[in-house]
């Protein structure tokens, strides 16, 4: 008889991941508005940096900032 719970398997179908990913979106959630924008904007909606500057109303450089620092603060919180 297995006593061993198996794996959560996240929507990818990964096995193991599924609390990751819960980790990883409150991370996002408790981004500065402006970072989790950036963030959502490139890796969710896929926009370009050109198109991110445009939605955003600010330089393609702001933007590009704006997703560096929400990384940055993402794998701090990610690693703790």
């Amino acid at each position: 008889v297995a006593t061993e719970r198996p794996p959560e398997v996240a929507a990818d179908g990964a096995p193991g991941t599924a609390g990751r990913d819960d980790e990883l979106w409150t991370a996002v959630g408790a981004l500065p508005p402006k970072q989790r924008a950036a963030v959502a904007h490139r890796f969710v909606a896929e926009l370009s940096y050109a198109e991110m500057a445009a939605v955003m109303d600010c330089s393609e450089e702001a933007a590009r900032r704006s997703v560096h620092e929400g990384l940055k603060r993402l794998r701090t919180e990610i690693e703790r």
